[in-house]
């Protein structure tokens, strides 16, 4: 018997669960030393009024919408029949429960999807498995495109590009190897995943993504503006991709610390200081995490009672290569 399984057994945690579990302690300790190393001037956060919190906060919303749609992208494609505003407020709370426990929010979207639609386990795989490829590959794709906009040389754009397809990979390998219910390797399973679905929901799907992307550059720019600071909207553009793309990638749930540091680090793409990086990500996040705490109690408590407007899904037979 293996040392993860004799743990398993004995209720102890398996050296994958200590090495997540010392990752979000990092990831938690690298925001409080960024809060302290920017503590005065995080005092600037003061300056921001109910009018700029609710822009952001209506922002989030709008991204939470966009999320969902990009979902519902793939999910159409199964056979399940899901509306837009169900699939937010089921999205919403996904996201919610996953602050809370790790897992917890992808596996309550395929218990949901399985009662209520009677959509199949390994049918709704698939769009777990395709969801974050697609993801990653419209930000590399958008980094890339972003990086020759500030910078029409071929080496850096290219560099990027590579890096970023780099990043990309690693985290779509990371990802796929947590969801279960699928035989062969990870390029396998990826392959099988895509084409079940065509081109076009793909490509409807990245795009959404993209879209996605640029909502929370606004929140950003909209953040970085209430206090006076005046930043490039294609840096901050450039910025949030790559802090989601590290943000997947990471150990570290919801990204935390990682997407700030890298704001942080690269806020002269923006014209910005990094002072002034830091209040408008700490900023940015704060409210996320308000709208995410808020929209998933409401989501636990409106999803329930949904009215019942439900028929079974019905899955197309999957596409050939």
């Amino acid at each position: 018997m293996s040392g993860a399984v004799t743990a398993r057994a004995k209720g102890r945690p398996s050296g994958r669960r200590w090495v997540r579990r010392l990752a979000g302690v990092l990831g938690f300790a690298l925001l409080l030393v960024l809060l302290w190393l920017y503590r005065e001037h995080l005092a600037q956060l003061r300056h921001l009024t109910a009018g700029d919190v609710l822009l952001v906060l209506g922002l989030f919303v709008v991204f939470r919408v966009a999320s969902a749609g990009a979902y519902l992208c793939l999910l159409r494609r199964t056979g399940c029949p899901m509306p837009l505003a169900e699939a937010t407020v089921l999205q919403s709370v996904a996201s919610y429960l996953s602050l809370v426990v790790p897992k917890a929010g992808g596996v309550a979207t395929l218990a949901y999807a399985r009662q209520t639609y009677r959509l199949p386990v390994l049918v709704h795989m698939h769009v777990l498995v395709a969801l974050p490829v697609v993801q990653l590959a419209a930000l590399v794709v958008l980094g890339a495109a972003l990086f020759w906009w500030l910078d029409p040389a071929v080496g850096r754009w290219a560099v990027a590009a590579v890096f970023m397809s780099g990043l990309g990979l690693f985290g779509v390998a990371k990802i796929v190897r947590r969801i279960p219910g699928g035989a062969g390797s990870v390029a396998q399973r990826v392959a099988r995943s895509l084409r079940y679905f065509p081109p076009r929901s793909v490509l409807a799907c990245g795009v959404v993504f993209a879209v996605c992307t640029l909502l929370q550059a606004v929140r950003l720019h909209v953040v970085a503006d209430a206090l006076g600071a005046y930043p490039v909207f294609v840096g901050l553009v450039l910025l949030t991709a790559l802090a989601q793309v590290a943000s997947v990638v990471s150990l570290v749930p919801g990204g935390l610390g990682v997407r700030e540091g890298i704001l942080i680090y690269g806020a002269t793409l923006a014209a910005l200081d990094p002072e002034q990086a830091a209040v408008a990500a700490v900023g940015d996040r704060g409210v996320a995490l308000a709208g995410t705490i808020g929209m998933g109690l409401i989501g636990t408590w409106l999803l329930p009672r949904w009215p019942p407007k439900r028929r079974e899904a019905q899955p197309p037979p999957p596409r050939e290569a």
